[in-house]
């Protein structure tokens, strides 16, 4: 795909500046394997996992670790230095990206939701976003719905408000309003 002979550790590498690239949103076996051209072999690409997070715990200079939530895997701080990080929970800005911010769009229109209420619309799976929401605190759980399965029902929290200078969600702006007709080209068109 990219190009056909690797070095030794070049791999290896790689597969750190992806991870660093992808951020809290982290990477799957599978993304991995394609980036890494290993035809979606996951053995070989758990094997570059472990030489990369075994080199990153043993190295006592180096302040990251890679672990696996869910399907992903991705960079983070070591958990012995988590008290030194505090201090960045001072600083007021965060970065979101595309899919986080339409995750937290949805959550503010439609709350409380559930996580598959939030991929039903948004269309993809959303386990890595609502996670990364929840480490900034700007989601929290409330609760469960009586939907089958009681599902973990979502809401927005203080922070959020603090985060986008709000006092109220009534300040958000209005949704569009589309009549029946409207609605039924959209959903054609979607569907097509």
């Amino acid at each position: 795909m990219f190009k056909s002979n690797w070095k030794s550790n070049e791999r290896i590498a790689v597969l750190q500046g992806l991870l660093f690239i992808a951020g809290n949103e982290g990477l799957t076996l599978t993304t991995l394997a394609t980036y890494l051209e290993l035809e979606q072999k996951s053995d070989q690409v758990i094997k570059l996992i472990t030489a990369v997070q075994t080199k990153l715990d043993h190295d006592e200079s180096c302040g990251l670790t890679l672990i696996k939530v869910g399907d992903f895997y991705k960079l983070t701080t070591k958990q012995e230095h988590h008290q030194r990080y505090q201090v960045l929970k001072q600083q007021p800005l965060i970065r979101l990206s595309q899919a986080a911010l339409e995750t937290l769009a949805i959550i503010a229109y439609h709350h409380p939701v559930t996580k598959p209420q939030i991929e039903d619309i948004r269309g993809v799976n959303c386990d890595a976003i609502i996670y990364k929401l929840k480490s900034l605190n700007l989601i929290t759980e409330i609760g469960r719905s009586d939907l089958p399965g009681k599902p973990i029902l979502y809401d927005l929290t203080n922070e959020f408000m603090d985060h986008f200078n709000i006092e109220s969600l009534a300040q958000l702006p209005a949704l569009p309003q589309f009549n029946n007709h409207e609605e039924q080209e959209i959903y054609q068109f979607s569907n097509e």
